[in-house]
């Protein structure tokens, strides 16, 4: 096997994919930028404690599971894409999801906050999570029970976009 390679942060931008090398792991933030996605390759990308993955851009951008796998993912998800992000599957966040541009949307999938997770940035109606684009969705924004109050970022992007934030 390959040595394995260990990056601070990683930013794939341009367009294309980008292959990494067997065993590689991401401590900082793993950014990807443009068009580019990650390869299918035969790699293991591993997250340390504290990564956050962001999705930069201004170009619509769709999740893939080598990057933000169901299990072994970043802690903290940012979503900084002006024309927004789309879910492709259910996945958790047990950090920060921080919200700086654009929307998160859902679709049929559902985003679980684990108990310690938190919501940065300032949440409006350019900078929220979307549960149903059109009517026909099942999109869940989940919380594990922590404790206090937690506001759930959410809105409806129909027609309008509104940002309707409920808070238990």
């Amino acid at each position: 096997g390959a040595d394995p390679t260990t990056y601070a942060n990683l930013k794939l931008s341009g367009s294309g994919t980008k292959t990494l090398g067997l065993n590689t792991t991401v401590n900082g933030t793993l950014t990807r930028a443009g068009t580019a996605s990650l390869g299918l390759g035969a790699f293991v990308l591993t997250y340390g404690s504290s990564t956050v993955l962001e999705y930069a851009g201004s170009a619509a951008q769709i999740t893939a599971d080598t990057e933000f796998p169901a299990s072994g993912g970043p802690n903290s998800l940012t979503i900084n894409n002006v024309a927004g992000v789309s879910l492709n599957g259910s996945r958790t966040v047990n950090g920060t999801l921080t919200l700086t541009s654009g929307r998160l949307s859902l679709g049929n999938n559902t985003l679980t906050l684990g108990a310690s997770a938190t919501v940065g940035g300032t949440p409006d109606a350019s900078k929220m999570v979307v549960t149903d684009v059109d009517g026909s969705q099942t999109g869940k924004l989940c919380k594990v029970w922590g404790s206090g109050a937690f506001t759930y970022p959410i809105g409806d992007n129909r027609g309008t976009a509104e940002y309707s934030p409920v808070t238990f």
